[in-house]
């Protein structure tokens, strides 16, 4: 899948998790810049993007047709 994170500057240095619908990981890394791609080789399916920003989590959903 191929997806963009646009995030504010605050974001920067906060690190990110793609999972699968079974909650294994798929990819870790860290926001470097409010525009960051993330391409990922995997199967069709629905996937959650969860940013960690000390205690404060969001998830959102990506779904790869």
């Amino acid at each position: 899948g191929n997806w963009i994170l646009y995030t504010d500057a605050s974001r920067i240095g906060n690190t990110f998790e793609v999972t699968d619908n079974q909650g294994r990981l798929i990819y870790r890394s860290t926001i470097q810049q409010s525009t960051t791609p993330i391409h990922l080789d995997v199967a069709s399916g629905l996937y959650l993007l969860k940013i960690s920003a000390g205690n404060a989590n969001r998830t959102f959903k990506l779904v790869k047709l």
